[in-house]
């Protein structure tokens, strides 16, 4: 669905001003983060933030099918950060910019929307002990608190990604799943945010042709999303000689 977004994504944690400064982790198996249901992290217990509402952050999802050109470049199980990890510095708050990147096959018109949204969910049901996911209350954006006696076991950035991979691979139709992250400063932080728009976009557009709400492309507010998309145009189409 999102290729041509996955190859602009890729292009930009490619541009050398950042990729010098980019450390990639590999997905490990053989770790796992202890899991605590329903947990609240207190200001008092806090050791640092991220993305919260006073600094900066972008976080969203993009997904394409195994057969497509951009799905040979979802390398699988890596993690890559730029920027400072937690234990790297002294800031009680850090911006966080965080991409995930899926390759994975069986997607189609009718299912697109349902595995999007349970592959984006996944963010809220992690239950990581000492990291609280405390509000994303605005579009595209992610906002994280990290305890101190998390950061004291060892907790981590890479240990984030780790575990945000591991869960989506247990969803059947994953392949292979990667995690970009940024914590280096706001401006840097916003040079996403552009692409999580698009990305957010089409996701309404793919939303709004579910709910059968338009089909009539001359009026559709969304027409630079599908020239962008090809995916939605197929999906557009497939809804319409259903209806018909």
């Amino acid at each position: 669905m999102f290729s041509t977004y996955i190859d602009e994504m890729l292009k930009l944690v490619s541009a050398e001003d950042l990729a010098d400064r980019t450390r990639t982790f590999a997905y490990n198996t053989q770790i796992s983060w202890p899991r605590v249901k329903r947990q609240i992290i207190l200001a008092g217990d806090m050791a640092m933030e991220l993305g919260a509402p006073g600094s900066e952050s972008t976080s969203f999802l993009m997904w394409t099918d195994v057969g497509s050109d951009a799905a040979q470049r979802v390398v699988d199980g890596r993690i890559r950060l730029i920027g400072p990890d937690l234990r790297e510095t002294h800031a009680q708050e850090l911006p966080f910019g965080k991409v995930v990147l899926v390759s994975g096959h069986g997607f189609d018109e009718g299912n697109a929307y349902s595995r999007y949204s349970e592959m984006d969910r996944l963010k809220l049901k992690l239950d990581l002990s000492g990291y609280m996911l405390h509000a994303a209350p605005q579009q595209n954006r992610e906002w994280g608190r990290v305890s101190e006696q998390a950061l004291d076991e060892g907790f981590s950035l890479d240990v984030l990604g780790n575990e945000l991979i591991r869960a989506l691979k247990v969803l059947p139709y994953v392949d292979a799943a990667e995690v970009i992250m940024v914590t280096s400063s706001a401006e840097e932080v916003r040079r996403f945010k552009p692409l999580g728009d698009k990305v957010a976009r089409a996701v309404v557009a793919m939303d709004k042709m579910l709910e059968h709400l338009a089909y009539d492309c001359n009026n559709c507010d969304f027409q630079d999303v599908c020239d962008e998309v090809g995916e939605l145009r197929a999906m557009h189409r497939r809804q319409r000689e259903e209806r018909q």
